[in-house]
């Protein structure tokens, strides 16, 4: 009986993450006042680990361990926005080893749980299928905070439409051999996506555009300048699924194809295919 006691009331930082607003404002622990800024201030005693390939969920009160005044815009959207974060040394968590250093990141911050839930769906199909392709992006953790959806990325240089403005490099100095060697490698990622995800998996992106493909910089020691790696992003809009028979949509899923269509011509752009532009369905065709 005792011992069951003294474990109730073991209070030790160890279990800060499981207090609740009502046990902290309890009288025989912190009491009203003091209990209610100390929930308030739980991110500060007890910060958040962020492990990678991790699915945090934690209730609403908590923050993400990044630097403050570090945050940098990156680009907005429908869904939410992406901003470059600075997760603070020894907060974040890769193969059991803790980092200690900080680690900079894309953070997408979605708007609508929906948003999030199909894009994360969207990714774990990516990450679970019979093979990779080292050209599509995928997340480092996903977490959320009460009501706030993230998905965390490695940070990229920037996007192709950046790139493609000269931002890099001039164009005069872009090698044409490294050109078409990632050109090649985007059309086999888009490949992978459209047939090579297993047995009777169909992907489509259906929003693929130069701010869609992100540039990462290569490990290379040469001194020639470089165009960096090319690699496909953003699967927010994308329909992958596993069918049976082939139906709308080059093999895609009626009622996937449908809710895209609505949400893309909602978007027009420069980049859209023609297909959506006049509501004639989606296709694999339509990536092309």
């Amino acid at each position: 009986m005792l011992f069951s006691t003294l474990r109730k009331l073991d209070r030790t930082d160890r279990h800060i993450p499981e207090y609740d607003l009502q046990s902290l404002q309890k009288d025989n622990f912190l009491g009203p006042g003091a209990g209610s800024r100390f929930y308030d201030n739980r991110y500060i005693f007890c910060p958040i680990d962020i492990v990678e390939d991790g699915n945090l969920k934690l209730e609403d009160g908590w923050r993400l361990p990044f630097l403050a005044g570090r945050s940098e815009a990156c680009g907005s959207g429908g869904f939410g926005k992406v901003t470059k974060e600075v997760i603070a040394a020894r907060h974040y968590r890769s193969k059991g080893v803790l980092h200690s250093t900080e680690k900079s990141v894309a953070r997408k911050l979605f708007k609508s749980k929906p948003d999030y839930e199909r894009e994360l769906f969207n990714l774990r199909v990516l990450r679970e299928c019979d093979g990779q392709n080292a050209r599509i992006v995928l997340p480092l953790a996903t977490i959320t905070i009460g009501s706030q959806f993230n998905i965390l990325f490695p940070l990229a240089k920037m996007d192709l439409d950046r790139f493609l403005e000269g931002e890099l490099l001039p164009p005069a100095k872009c090698d044409m051999n490294e050109l078409l060697e990632e050109l090649i490698s985007l059309a086999g990622a888009l490949a992978h996506l459209h047939s090579g995800l297993g047995y009777n998996i169909h992907g489509c992106h259906t929003d693929l555009k130069p701010a869609n493909i992100l540039v990462y910089m290569k490990q290379d020691t040469s001194p020639r300048p470089q165009i960096g790696k090319w690699m496909i992003t953003d699967f927010g809009l994308s329909i992958i699924s596993c069918v049976e028979r082939r139906g709308s949509g080059d093999g895609l899923p009626m009622e996937s194809v449908t809710e895209t269509m609505t949400q893309l011509q909602r978007m027009r752009g420069p980049y859209q295919a023609p297909g959506v532009c006049h509501g004639l369905g989606i296709s694999r065709s339509s990536d092309i």
